[in-house]
Order: C-alpha cells, then structure tokens, then sequence
C-alpha cells in the first residue's frame, strides 16, 4: 500500500515466533533483505501520519509498482482450521446435518 507522503507499506504476517527468529539467520533470508535495503529505508509503522489514525487509508499498489509476481499461496487451513484435504462425513466439525445444530462446546 502506498501512504500519502509515498512511503510504501508492507503488511504480511510470521507463522510463527520462532518463524522470526529463524529469519533473521537463514542467509537466504539476510540475502533478500541487503537487496532491499539498496532500495529502501525501513522504518517503524508509526512514523507513518495514517498509522496514528483508527482507521489507516492507504492507496492500494497496482500493476506495474507490485513487487511479487508470484501466484497467491494455497491456503495452509480451510475455513474451519483443518488441512484443505480432510473430508467430512455426517456434517461438518461445525454444524451437525442431522438435526441442524452447532455441537454444544464443553464446560471448562
């Protein structure tokens, strides 16, 4: 997305904390990120004037300024958490076909 001074932001999230700390030693990753940095300043969200409001507007970046040529990545969970190959018989772990109501979740 692009601010309205130009600065360009960059959202995506980490799989995991570990996946950070992993990062900051994988020389692939250490590798891409001195490239970037011939080309850009990274700096906090913060010094962004939108981050300080609510509801941040950014302008969304299209076409020849996108950095990623590559297709989306495939789903790692369906949209109820489970492997997008599991199959369901009998409803799904969300809805019971047979007489249309949500499992009742244990008490804790």
């Amino acid at each position: 997305m692009e601010a309205a001074d130009g600065t360009i932001v960059e959202v995506f999230e980490w799989a995991s904390p570990a996946a950070i700390e992993a990062a900051h030693t994988n020389p692939a990753v250490l590798a891409m990120w001195k490239e970037y940095e011939k080309i850009c300043d990274f700096v906090p969200l913060a010094s962004v004037p939108e981050a300080a409001q609510l509801f941040s507007e950014f302008t969304p970046l299209e076409g020849e300024r996108t950095v990623s040529r590559r297709p989306p990545r495939p789903r790692l969970r369906n949209r109820f958490g489970d492997p997008p190959d599991t199959m369901y018989t009998g409803g799904t772990p969300r809805f019971d076909e047979t007489g249309g109501l949500r499992p009742k979740r244990p008490r804790r």
